[in-house]
């Protein structure tokens, strides 16, 4: 499981740095690391994945995005 999470979390940062790429270059190291961290922090468990919404997940991202961009 930990491997999927680790490969969702590669994925959610991709797309994530596309997005971040165009409204303001940043590192990309920086971007994917600080990404997948808050991932990795918010699905620290199975448990914790199985909780969480996709709702949860765009709100993570949008915070993310909003620390990032700031």
């Amino acid at each position: 499981m930990e491997e999927e999470h680790d490969r969702l979390a590669e994925m959610i940062a991709a797309a994530s740095f596309a997005f971040l790429h165009i409204r303001k270059p940043v590192p990309r190291l920086g971007a994917l690391r600080l990404l997948r961290q808050r991932f990795a922090l918010h699905c620290q468990f199975e448990e914790d994945l199985a909780e969480t919404s996709a709702d949860d997940l765009v709100d993570l991202l949008k915070d993310d995005h909003r620390d990032l961009l700031a």
